[in-house]
């Protein structure tokens, strides 16, 4: 009977043993594949946050690179205006300050001419008139010394 108690206490505590490093082995093993899934968790949250950085910084980039462009553009679609414009004016002031310079000049030479013409007969017409008074009456005035 003792033998039989024995091997009933031995068998025990071999199925006990065998139980707790059963449990051991689990709880590592268990353990293991939580601390393997955080990890990987982790890596794939920084993978994500990485790339999502990634796609953020071009996209602002991209942004930045549009805006610069519009802005480059209008500039300088806005010079090109206001040169043109003051071409244009400078061209129109210069046609009209020339063509009222030349109508002026024009006028005065005209008038200039019509007055001094004008001026010239008056001038001729008077000095006949006067001859033409001096000659009757002189005429005159010898008639009358004749006739006397």
């Amino acid at each position: 009977m003792l033998i039989l108690t024995i091997t009933i206490i031995i068998i025990t505590i071999t199925i006990i043993t065998i139980t707790i490093i059963i449990t051991i082995t689990t709880t590592i093993t268990t353990t293991i594949i939580i601390i393997t899934t955080t990890i990987t968790i982790i890596i794939i949250t920084i993978t994500i946050i990485t790339t999502t950085i990634i796609i953020i910084t071009i996209t602002i980039i991209i942004i930045t690179i549009t805006i610069i462009t519009i802005i480059t553009i209008t500039i300088t679609t806005i010079t090109t205006t206001i040169i043109i414009i003051t071409i244009t004016t400078i061209t129109i002031i210069t046609i009209i300050t020339i063509t009222t310079i030349t109508t002026i000049t024009t006028t005065i030479t005209i008038i200039t001419t019509i007055t001094t013409t004008t001026i010239i007969t008056i001038t001729i017409t008077t000095i006949t008139i006067t001859i033409a008074i001096t000659i009757a009456i002189i005429t005159a005035v010898i008639g009358t010394v004749l006739n006397l």
